[in-house]
């Protein structure tokens, strides 16, 4: 599950008046104008610190939703530009986990309006370095961590070799262990990382000019790299057994030289398993030719060192304390974290499950609203048209000529009351005038049209159920599908037209079949108000009711239709 967007972030301009806090959904720095946003990915959360000519955020990776850390170059120097390519370069192609791992397009250049930002970005080492280890123990180390440590560089400095590349920077600064939170959660299982390869130099190189940058530490660099002479594997080897008699003394080397020779004088002051004495002296010799040339013979003298007996750890009540309230103090962490996640997909469902139950008012009251005015207009124009037919001279009139004209077109065919053609015309207009009239369904309002549509196709459909042979069903059904199809398509609907008739026929038809297969509506009273022979108020009342359902089932089928099926439709055709 992603995180949401830190509140602030930092600016990486060296130069802004202002870098932190920066609100965390801006895109640029509100007062440098510097991306804050890297690459599209990467969010500065916080400087750890500068050291050199470079300073170390720590960034938040969207995309792997993890803490990584940044090191931007904080000086246009040529040389200090080139060591800093350089670190990229070789720590891109080196795969192993006792080196810093740099991200996949991990080296970029960010635009600032004071020119450009050189940046790398590469995983986040949760730990300390042996320097802030030595801080603790002024004394000096124990042998068995020292050994431990020792024991790990060489395995880096052989895969390092291997790929001809020489670190040229080793010192207790840029030796780290992994994830230590205190000293003593140290043990033989703690990994370490040698980092900050500004320094490194591929060698063996022919046919190219070294145009490499000289650079060296005081007090762990050799006599041929302070010179600017070539180095080889046994230069790091030197500053590796430097800066592990640093470790085991507790005193930087400087403070160890003879002054007459140069050598560290320093097995005085610390008792050392002898084969690990020679071994770091010989690694530390000024000649060049008398140092080890490669990591497996430097293995091959530390496999002879006896492994010491391990001694119970006599644990206090002050760490026990510490642990608990370590392991406490993370579980806090996890649970607000779990109850922040669970808010924030509480929040959410609420939200969505309050869209849904929105969504279905919304959609049941506006076929609600169909169904009662198609009710209420079949029903009123029901009455106009009894009214018109069987109480105004005008019924008998148009009774008379369209019996005639029948009679012309159909002479085998028997016409029941014609007079009830303008009765059902009235019913077909109200009808569609109400669904109109109720503007549900996203419709464009067309009264005209759709009255028209209504009007013709409820004759149309009475004119089918007189010359339909048959039962009263089948002329019924029949009567449904001529009357149906003209006043759904004679709605303003915007699309999906033709699947809203067939969705309307299909459902009116089946609820009215359903109600004359069980009698609720019985064929007689079918066949009675189709003919309506008995014109009576008795009979009116029936018809009304049969015009007025018949409405409110339109309106029903409608809203199946377009609050259900036209969207599933849509989904899957992928509108």
């Amino acid at each position: 599950m992603s995180q949401p967007l830190p509140a602030f972030i930092h600016c990486i301009n060296s130069n802004c008046p202002r870098p932190y806090p920066q609100p965390g959904n801006n895109k640029f720095c509100d007062r440098c104008g510097t991306p804050l946003h890297l690459r599209d990915r990467y969010l500065p959360l916080q400087c750890l610190g500068s050291g050199g000519f470079a300073k170390i955020f720590t960034v938040w990776d969207l995309q792997k939703q993890t803490e990584l850390v940044l090191k931007v170059l904080t000086t246009k120097s040529e040389k200090a530009i080139k060591l800093f390519v350089q670190e990229a370069a070789v720590l891109a192609s080196l795969h192993h986990p006792g080196v810093p791992k740099v991200e996949a397009k991990g080296y970029f250049q960010v635009q600032t309006p004071q020119g450009q930002l050189y940046c790398l970005v590469m995983e986040k080492i949760d730990g300390q370095t042996l320097e802030d280890i030595l801080d603790k123990y002024p004394q000096g180390c124990p042998e068995a961590w020292v050994l431990n440590w020792f024991n790990q560089a060489v395995a880096i400095l052989h895969q390092l070799h291997r790929r001809k590349i020489i670190h040229r920077d080793i010192k207790p600064s840029n030796l780290m262990l992994r994830n230590p939170t205190n000293i003593s959660s140290i043990t033989n299982q703690t990994k370490l990382v040698l980092i900050d390869f500004g320094g490194a130099k591929q060698i063996g190189r022919r046919k190219r000019k070294d145009t490499s940058t000289r650079l060296f530490s005081t007090g762990y660099s050799p006599p041929e790299q302070i010179a600017g002479g070539q180095v080889t594997p046994a230069t790091d080897f030197y500053a590796l057994g430097q800066t592990a008699i640093e470790l085991l003394t507790g005193k930087h080397p400087s403070e160890l030289e003879d002054s007459l020779t140069g050598e560290l004088r320093w097995q005085h002051l610390v008792k050392v398993n002898p084969i690990f004495a020679n071994l770091l002296d010989d690694l530390i010799q000024l000649d060049i030719r008398k140092r080890p040339a490669t990591a497996r013979q430097i293995q091959r003298r530390l496999a002879k060192i006896p492994r010491p007996k391990r001694k119970k750890k006599k644990i206090t009540w002050t760490e026990i304390k510490q642990n608990i309230t370590e392991k406490l103090a993370r579980f806090k962490h996890k649970i607000l974290l779990l109850l922040y996640y669970f808010k924030q997909t509480l929040v959410k469902l609420i939200k969505f499950t309050g869209r849904i139950i929105e969504k279905i008012v919304l959609a049941c009251l506006d076929t609600m609203k169909e169904m009662l005015l198609g009710a209420i207009g079949a029903a009123i124009g029901t009455i106009i048209g009894f009214l018109i037919s069987f109480v105004t001279p005008m019924g008998a009139n148009l009774e008379t000529w369209i019996t005639q004209q029948f009679s012309d077109f159909f002479p085998n065919i028997e016409l029941i009351l014609a007079k009830e053609m303008l009765l059902f015309g009235c019913a077909g207009l109200g009808t569609a005038l109400g669904l109109t009239a109720a503007g549900g369904f996203g419709q464009d309002r067309r009264f005209f049209l759709a009255g028209i549509s209504g009007f013709f196709s409820y004759i149309f459909g009475w004119l089918i159920w007189q010359i339909m042979p048959g039962s009263e069903i089948v002329q019924f059904l029949s009567f449904l599908v001529v009357a149906v199809i003209p006043v759904v398509l004679g709605f303003g609907l915007s699309s999906y037209k033709f699947v809203h008739t067939l969705v309307v026929l299909l459902g009116t038809g089946a609820l009215f079949a359903t109600l004359v297969k069980f009698d609720v509506l019985p064929n007689n009273v079918v066949r009675e108000i189709l003919s309506f022979s008995q014109p009576d108020y008795l009979y009116l009342g029936a018809t009304i009711a049969f015009f007025a359902f018949l409405g409110a089932s339109l309106g029903l089928s409608l809203g199946i239709s377009y609050y259900l099926l036209v969207p599933l439709l849509k989904k899957m055709a992928g509108d």
